[in-house]
C-alpha cells in the first residue's frame, strides 16, 4: 500500500533513503512570516504552523512534529502534537538552527525545506525572540 504525502508550507518529502545520492533542492527557500512581536515575552523565540493533507488539503490532526538543533544528534528533540485543525506551535525555543520533522501514522515524514521526494531539508534559523509565524 502506497503511503499518503503531507503538504507541508516549506515543501513535500519522503524522508526514505533515495537509490541516488541526495542534492539541494534548486529554487527559493520556503516562505516563513518572521518578525518580532510583544507576543514573546520569554527568552525564547516562537515557531507556529499548520500541517495538511497534500491531497485534500485538509487539516492532518495528532501529526508529531519534532524540532531539534540541527547539529546536536544526542539531544533529546521537542515534540508538539497538531490540534484537530492541524496547528501546532513551539513555545520557548532559544536562538539557533533547527531541524524540524513532521509525522503521522499512514502519511510520509517530512522535513522542512523539503519540496519533492529526495529533496533535502534545510534549517530553520531563528534570531532571539523571533516569532516563525506559518511553518506549514
Amino acid at each position: 500500500m502506497l503511503a499518503r504525502a503531507v503538504m507541508l508550507a516549506f515543501g513535500i518529502s519522503a524522508l526514505a533513503a533515495p537509490a541516488k545520492p541526495q542534492t539541494a533542492p534548486a529554487g527559493p527557500a520556503p516562505s516563513v512570516a518572521r518578525g518580532t512581536t510583544e507576543e514573546v515575552k520569554t527568552s525564547g523565540s516562537l515557531i507556529r504552523g499548520r500541517i495538511t493533507s497534500l491531497h485534500t488539503g485538509k487539516p492532518l490532526r495528532r501529526a508529531q512534529v519534532r524540532l531539534s538543533v540541527e547539529s546536536d544528534f544526542i539531544g533529546t528533540p521537542r515534540t508538539a502534537s497538531t490540534s484537530s485543525d492541524g496547528r501546532y506551535e513551539f513555545r520557548d525555543v532559544p536562538s539557533g538552527r533547527y531541524t524540524l520533522l513532521v509525522e503521522r501514522s499512514g502519511y510520509l515524514s517530512l522535513t522542512y525545506g523539503q519540496r519533492r521526494p529526495g529533496d533535502l531539508g534545510r534549517p530553520l534559523e531563528l534570531a532571539d525572540k523571533e516569532v516563525a509565524e506559518q511553518v506549514d
